[in-house]
């Protein structure tokens, strides 16, 4: 066999440029404002830690160690010598009494709200040890609907800067 020379490669096109499709994405996401109910969530988050964590057995988990550092870090918490401690002026209400604020606030998100619920009332017997399956948030949450509505508008943003006669595969 005699080597032969390989067809040269045709010419690679033009990178399409994605700056459009990204501030079409960031200007969707802007329209609705969830910055307070995302807040919120942080708060009913460590809150829902707060409750679980002093009750759960001493287990050395990453998990829990992961829990301890988050609330260390936002100032729930502190690492002493001999072990962690919940600081004592940790200014949060109950979890219950922050998701009914985030209910009320963003009525679409009832199904996330309601996913979220369902973990922190497992939180204590994940923190014992115990092994559970979890179920994915449902597909008509309103986070999923909010990421679709980000996805859509970059999508257009980038089909309509695509160049002509260049398959859009």
């Amino acid at each position: 066999l005699d080597p032969m020379p390989a067809a040269p490669l045709p010419a690679a096109p033009a990178p399409v440029d994605g700056e459009a499709a990204l501030e079409a994405a960031r200007a969707a996401d802007a329209a609705a404002d969830m910055t307070e109910a995302a807040l919120l969530l942080e708060g009913f988050t460590a809150s829902a830690a707060i409750a679980a964590l002093p009750a759960a057995p001493p287990l050395a988990t990453p998990y829990r160690r992961a829990l301890w550092r988050g609330l260390t870090e936002s100032g729930f918490a502190e690492e002493t010598p001999s072990g962690w401690r919940m600081a004592e002026d940790q200014p949060l209400p109950p979890p219950g009494e922050i998701w009914r604020s985030v209910l009320a606030e963003q009525p679409r998100l009832a199904l996330d709200m309601a996913w979220l619920a369902r973990a922190a009332e497992a939180l204590p017997a994940a923190l014992a040890g115990e092994s559970r399956a979890a179920a994915p948030p449902p597909p008509e949450a309103g986070a999923f609907a909010r990421l679709a509505t980000v996805m859509e508008a970059a999508i257009a943003a980038l089909v309509a800067a695509w160049p002509e006669g260049r398959p859009l595969r």
